[in-house]
């Protein structure tokens, strides 16, 4: 007896062992299991979260293109500025403003922007669409002067008005057609977010309980949440977080940092989080899911995957005992045997009916009570055994349709089992799902009854709605694509499917593409046969260049890309007309061999060098002067070439350092003025310098020669300056001479003239005294020509002393001297006040002497003269002008006017000596002005003079 006591407790402890080998056995692979279902479903929404963020960022980029797109247009509208200069030229012009109002309008409308409106560059509204009295934001109005500064299109960020409404705005500057300087307005498209941005990111594609999209902007040190996030509806402009808080992803894309990554987001939940910047904008955006939602469905996998080791467990456990107890009871071992595995069955079904996932349950078929529910009939309805115990599915309202439940009963009852069904059914909170069912009859207690599963099938009809709407997305991508698309026959037979804009390259309806063969829109038939050898070879083609035939059979240089369908013989591809693009290639080669070729027949040397001194380009005919070729030196360090040249090297070392250089270097007998300009990439750094050598070796021996000739100048200059003081010396000896000598004889004639009068004036008739009168005029008059003479001669030689003279006051001091020569005289002397010039007072005081003199001499005759003296402007030059109301002249003889002893009106008639005129020239002229005059005979004369302006101070 204590032998089968060993021994069970031995088989017991063996038995115990295994099974406690084969449970932990269990436990581990249910655990890699776990972690991989978990990596799983995290790689899955990896996936989901950065397809929808890359779609979002596609569809922000192309609003925030077509909305740019569409201000340019607004921009460079010639139609549009020349209302807008109609309007401003004249606002009450209700014709104008209606056209103005009108296209304002249609923009609005258009591209569904809230408001568009156009302000004066001082901030004023000139006309709204619609109407409204709202007043202007302040921080758009202080973004009008940057605007027009910088004279294009900007783009006036998320911003909050005073009623706390968000807003966008696009400011469009608008310039004169005939003068681009000029600013005419400021156009401004108002665009309201909540129209299509803020659908655009709180659509999520697919359902979901806590995913949602963040656009973001960093302002300062905190990131600003720009629209309204899904858990806090007064989130836009509103909500900040520093950008200290990094396990944020919203903060760690603001940062700079992109992809996917696991953080907390601002209510402090974990989340798996895409993160990425918005091209051409200082947006960025986060797209996010709760983790906790990531690995909802990881918990029903534990469960089941529980559930699978607890029952294998369990069938371990009962088998071992089984085979312990067969051990020991010999007796009982085919009642235990049968009891066991009986008991493993029932326990298996209960288990896996219990256990499933699908929902599992049990209804009369006569009046539909439940009968028995497992966990996944809960888990998908939410009701609980104790909930349904005695009541119907239609009692409770589960069936959406209830025709559905008598469907279910009438195939039943016809074919004993049902396979799935489609159904959608109602859940304890109300919540609608899709299930997929099969059902049977089962008999229990001899009635019949309906055992159902229920497998829920809501996500894959939602995924299914969500693909339909992808496909529709994709349908309206294909039509408005801005190149040209296209689905066609391999045989070249028709042309299947094709968008607007391959109608347009091609220049064809869409009625009239249908029945017109692909294969006769090539042009070239040998370019189709090699596309589709290509084809047949690879399976798809890009880039590929042809030429196509549009309706009026031009030919049109195209670019496509095909991909080959083999099993339907279906060609998919793009098409792009590129036809300006080649004609500007054309152009472009055109023109660098126009430039090569005046390069290399040019007589200087061009050259480039790379930031590592080595020669990629060397050309000009000036090469064959230090026995080079074009092209020799390619290839080759200068520094190598000319380390015996020191300047050179100096000069290439400071180029490639940033610094535009120039200097003169002689190599080999050759002397070059050399330019070397460096070239910068966008960060700054130097890439190249371009370098221009011009031969100046000719040019260096004609300055030498100039310099040697400037020598013998400056030689000459000095002796024809010593001869010409030796003149001037012996023109004041001869001055003095007639000074002396003429005046002598005169003074005689005058003296003995007036001695004979008054001697012998009762001898002499009247007759005779009148001679003797006239002999002594002339006598006098004799003699105040050679002091008008001698004045005139010492004006080329008088130092000049130039300072600020008051020309007025001069002026005034000559009329009162005149006024008082002839008091009994009407005269009228209008002089304008505070007029200056840098000039010789005393030269000046002459020379306004003459000319007023001149003036008061030929208004004699006028019995109210007028004389005035003014400043004006002469072809944007200062003008003097003496203007008078007297005899005038004949403008037939101006180019006597200043010469010396040239009159233009009889001695009798107006005395003097014909040499003021002369007198005043020659002073304007030493202070390098001019003088001229205008007159009519009888109604006066303006003499003008110009001086130069004053130096700058």
């Amino acid at each position: 007896m204590q032998y089968y006591d060993e021994k069970s407790k031995h088989i017991l402890i063996n038995y115990v062992s295994i099974f406690l080998i084969m449970v932990i056995g269990l436990a581990v692979g249910g655990y890699q299991s776990y972690l991989n279902f978990k990596h799983e479903f995290q790689q899955q929404a990896t996936h989901q979260i950065s397809a929808i963020a890359k779609l979002k960022i596609n569809n922000l980029e192309s609003w925030r293109m077509e909305r740019m797109g569409n201000a340019e247009f607004l921009s460079q509208n010639s139609i549009l500025t020349s209302l807008i200069e109609k309007f401003l030229q004249d606002p009450q012009d209700t014709e104008t403003k209606d056209r103005l109002f009108s296209r304002l309008e249609s923009a609005r409308i258009s591209y569904h922007y809230r408001r568009v409106f156009m302000l004066a560059p001082s901030g004023v509204e000139r006309i709204s669409s619609p109407a409204t009295s709202e007043t202007i934001d302040p921080h758009l109005l202080a973004e009008i002067t940057p605007t027009l500064a910088a004279g294009k299109v900007r783009l006036f960020d998320f911003h909050q008005h005073q009623d706390k409404t968000i807003h966008l705005s696009i400011l469009i500057p608008i310039y004169a057609n005939q003068n681009i300087n000029q600013p005419l307005s400021i156009i401004v498209l108002d665009i309201d977010p909540n129209t299509y941005l803020y659908p655009l990111l709180n659509q999520w594609p697919i359902p979901s309980e806590t995913a949602e999209t963040l656009l973001l902007r960093r302002d300062g040190q905190t990131v600003l949440y720009l629209n309204i996030t899904r858990f806090n509806k007064n989130s836009a402009m509103a909500l900040r977080s520093p950008l200290t808080k990094t396990e944020l992803p919203a903060v760690k894309a603001a940062l700079g940092q992109t992809g996917t990554a696991i953080g907390v987001d601002y209510r402090g939940v974990p989340v798996l989080a895409d993160m990425r910047s918005v091209p051409n904008s200082p947006w960025f955006l986060v797209s996010k899911i709760d983790i906790a939602e990531v690995f909802a469905p990881l918990r029903a996998r534990v469960w089941e995957t529980l559930a699978f080791i607890g029952i294998t467990a369990l069938a371990i456990s009962t088998s071992l005992i089984m085979l312990w107890r067969q051990e020991l009871l010999h007796f009982y071992r085919a009642q235990a045997e049968a009891a066991a595995a009986l008991q493993a069955s029932n326990e298996k079904f209960e288990k896996a009916f219990m256990l499933s996932p699908d929902a599992i349950n049990i209804n009369r078929l006569q009046d539909g009570v439940y009968i028995s529910i497992n966990n996944g009939f809960t888990t998908l309805t939410g009701y609980t055994p104790s909930e349904v115990a005695g009541k119907a599915s239609l009692d409770l309202n589960i069936w959406a349709n209830p025709q559905d439940r008598q469907r279910l009963v009438e195939d039943l009852q016809k074919t004993g089992t049902v396979t799935n069904l489609e159904a959608k059914f109602r859940v304890k909170n109300g919540a609608m799902k899709d299930g997929l069912m099969s059902a049977s009859i089962l008999e229990i207690n001899g009635a019949p009854h309906i055992i159902s599963i229920t497998h829920d099938i809501t996500e894959r009809i939602q995924a299914e709605k969500a693909l339909r709407e992808s496909e529709e997305k994709f349908r309206n991508l294909f039509n408005n694509a801005k190149i040209g698309m296209f689905r066609t026959r391999l045989d070249g037979s028709e042309m299947v499917e094709f968008n607007q804009k391959y109608l347009q390259i091609l220049n064809y309806t869409a009625e009239e593409l249908k029945f017109v063969p692909s294969a006769s829109l090539w042009a070239d038939p040998r370019e189709r046969e090699e596309m589709i050898k290509l084809l047949k070879t690879k399976g798809h083609a890009t880039d590929f260049e042809c030429n196509m035939l549009n309706k009026q059979g031009e030919i049109k240089k195209c670019v496509m890309s095909m991909h080959l369908y083999p099993e339907t013989g279906m060609i998919e591809g793009s098409i792009q007309d590129i036809t300006e693009r080649k004609m500007a290639e054309e152009a472009r080669r055109e023109s660098e061999e126009r430039y090569r070729a005046v390069i290399s027949n040019a007589p200087l040397i061009a050259f480039i060098i790379d930031p590592q001194g080595v020669f990629t380009l060397s050309e000009g005919k000036a090469l064959k002067n230090l026995g080079l070729q074009p092209g020799q030196v390619v290839g080759q360090s200068a520094f190598d070439l000319y380390h015996n040249y020191p300047s050179i090297i100096a000069a290439i070392k400071n180029s490639l350092s940033g610094q535009p250089t120039r200097n003169e270097t002689e190599v080999e007998g050759t002397v070059f003025d050399v330019i070397y300009s460096p070239i910068f990439n966008a960060e700054g750094t130097v890439v190249k310098v371009i370098g221009v050598a011009n031969d100046i070796t000719i040019r260096k021996q004609a300055e030498k020669k100039i310099l040697h000739l400037n020598v013998e100048l400056e030689k000459r200059v000095r002796e024809r300056t010593e001869q010409l003081q030796n003149a001037n010396k012996e023109m004041e000896a001869f001055n003095y001479s007639v000074s002396h000598d003429l005046r002598a004889p005169l003074r005689g004639i005058d003296g003995w003239s007036q001695a004979l009068l008054e001697d012998y004036q009762d001898q002499l008739d009247e007759q005779a005294q009148e001679y003797i009168h006239r002999v002594r005029a002339e006598t006098q008059r004799m003699g105040h020509l050679i002091d008008d003479m001698l004045q005139l001669s010492r004006l080329t030689r008088v130092e000049m002393t130039k300072k600020q003279v008051n020309l007025s006051a001069i002026a005034q001091a000559i009329a009162e001297r005149l006024k008082q020569h002839e008091p009994q005289r009407q005269i009228h002397f209008n002089i304008q006040t505070d007029l200056c010039a840098e000039c010789d007072s005393h030269l000046m005081e002459a020379a306004l002497a003459n000319l007023l003199e001149n003036a008061f001499k030929f208004t004699s005759k006028c019995a109210a003269a007028q004389i005035t003296l003014g400043q004006t402007e002469v072809e944007g030059e200062r003008a003097f002008f003496i203007r008078d109301n007297g005899a005038g002249f004949d403008m037939n003889y101006a180019q006597k006017l200043f010469g010396a002893f040239q009159r233009m009106h009889k001695e009798s008639e107006f005395p003097g000596t014909g040499i003021g005129l002369a007198t005043v020239q020659r002073i304007i002229h030493r202070h390098g002005g001019r003088i001229w005059a205008e007159s009519k005979i009888g109604l006066g004369t303006t003499f003008y003079f110009t001086l130069p302006p004053f130096p700058p101070t």
